[in-house]
């Protein structure tokens, strides 16, 4: 599977974390709106 960024945001909060299940973060819907972002997309935090 090829991995393509199509969008880096800055400066954004993460809403909220499950920490029992890896991978699981809350994102602001309006910024995932604005930077197509799909719901159950991969998101890379650094």
């Amino acid at each position: 599977m090829l991995k393509v960024i199509r969008a880096k945001l800055h400066g954004l909060r993460v809403t909220e974390a499950d920490l029992n299940y890896h991978g699981s973060i809350t994102l602001d819907p309006e910024h995932c709106a604005l930077a197509r972002i799909h719901p159950l997309e991969f998101v890379d935090i650094w």
